[in-house]
């Protein structure tokens, strides 16, 4: 699996939130793989520039913004 660095801008709740992270592909089955789904792992999130962690965090939003940046990533 190779593991890339991106940044996505993803819309949650009407708000514009800037995420940094680290993205890692799908990969396809083969006849002794079962394969994987893409993965983005939030490091850092910001909202107008002011660090959101805490937002995120009690919103519970960590899944639901790593699955729009995935989004965000392979359109």
């Amino acid at each position: 699996m190779k593991t890339i660095k991106e940044t996505a801008t993803v819309n949650y709740l009407g708000f514009d939130f800037d995420l940094e992270g680290n993205y890692t592909p799908e990969e396809n089955a083969t006849y002794d793989y079962p394969g994987s789904s893409s993965e983005f792992e939030i490091t850092e999130v910001s909202l107008n520039g002011t660090d959101a962690e805490e937002l995120i965090h009690r919103l519970d939003a960590w899944d639901d913004l790593c699955l729009l940046a995935i989004d965000k990533i392979e359109s």
